[in-house]
Parts: C-alpha cells; sequence; structure tokens
C-alpha cells in the first residue's frame, strides 16, 4: 500500500510551529539546584554517619540477640545483633546455630 502526499500538506507540515519550547535555562536551574540538595544530603549523611560511629564506639555490647540478616540482597545470614546499638558485633558458632535453629 503506498501512500501519497500532495505537496500542499507538505509544505504545511514544514510550516508547523513546535507544539512546546524548552526552557534550557530553567532546566540548568533545576540541574543545580538538584545537584546542590544532593551535595547537602550527602554532607547530612556522612555527618551522621561519624555520629553513629561515636555511639557505637562507646557502646559495651553487652547484650545481643541472633537475628538473620540479609547479605546482597538475597543471601540471609544469621548474626549476633547488640540489643542497644543494633550493631552487627559477630558471627555465630556451630554449636549456636544449632542451638538457635532448635529454639524455632
Amino acid at each position: 500500500m503506498q501512500h501519497f502526499i500532495e505537496t500542499s500538506d507538505m509544505n504545511s507540515i514544514n510550516n508547523l510551529e513546535p507544539i512546546t519550547t524548552i526552557n534550557h535555562d530553567h532546566l540548568n536551574e533545576n540541574h543545580e539546584k538538584i545537584s546542590l540538595r544532593v551535595k547537602e544530603i550527602h554532607n547530612k549523611l556522612n555527618e551522621l554517619n561519624r555520629e553513629l560511629g561515636e555511639i557505637i564506639s562507646q557502646c559495651s555490647h553487652n547484650n545481643y540477640s541472633i537475628k538473620m540478616i540479609a547479605e546482597n540482597g538475597s543471601v540471609v545470614k544469621l548474626r549476633k545483633v547488640c540489643d542497644v546499638c543494633q550493631s552487627q558485633i559477630g558471627y555465630l558458632t556451630q554449636e549456636e546455630i544449632k542451638e538457635w535453629t532448635q529454639k524455632i
């Protein structure tokens, strides 16, 4: 099936005005705002991570629970997790794993 476009139709197509125009200045402004906000968030995260590290280092980790922790999105492993600061503080021995599995 062939389609024919008349010359008058082609002229009217070529003379169409764009429906929308992109304001590149606005996009650049928006990119700058986004970039600035991302930097602020990263700085805040770094500050919070430093503070968290200081708090965790002061914890004695005397009491812990055994929890299943997801690693790499799909692998679940048993870990000792501090009840106070929620840090992973160690691995279970084979005997601890055996005792834990018998309780559940």
